[in-house]
């Protein structure tokens, strides 16, 4: 009978000392995975800055302040730029990129 609880206690703090790793293993896993979704989310916000930037883009910005001051109220290559800020701003609302950032 002695011998049962010497094994008994070895096997139930063998148990807690799994059941605690494989805690820690579930909270270090939810905060690499944040912190990899933070980081996608950089990324994806300096690609469309730099997107915004080069050409095509560029190109209709100009066109599109050329024609503005013209007097052209809606110039075609206005419907470009607006399409890229409903993706930014559908990719804000889904959560890839971070409203405070854009």
């Amino acid at each position: 009978m002695h011998g049962n609880i010497f094994t008994d206690s070895i096997t139930a703090a063998g148990t807690a000392i799994i059941a605690g790793t494989g805690v820690w293993a579930l909270i270090y896993a939810h905060k690499q995975l944040k912190q990899a979704r933070e980081s996608e989310k950089v990324k994806h916000l300096i690609e469309f800055v730099e997107e915004f930037e080069r050409e095509p883009m560029a190109h209709y910005r100009k066109t599109v302040a050329e024609k503005r001051l013209k007097g052209t109220t809606y110039p075609p290559e206005a419907q470009k730029i607006l399409d890229f800020f409903e993706t930014v701003g559908l990719l804000v609302r889904r959560g890839y990129l971070d409203a405070e950032d854009v």
